[in-house]
């Protein structure tokens, strides 16, 4: 799964950096969140990512 920050109007925002923490129910497992940015890393294991350019 792929999380993008998106406007009000439903856009993509690609010119700011939020938080976004992931909450998993139902059938599913948790496996793991990276923003692709190697100096925010948080660890796999956290629900909590922060975005890198939305």
């Amino acid at each position: 799964m792929v999380a993008q920050l998106i406007d009000k109007h439903g856009n993509e925002v690609k010119n700011t950096e939020d938080q976004i923490t992931f909450k998993i129910s139902g059938e599913h497992r948790f496996l793991g969140t990276d923003c692709g940015d190697s100096t925010k890393l948080n660890g796999f294991n956290s629900k909590t990512v922060n975005t890198n350019f939305g």
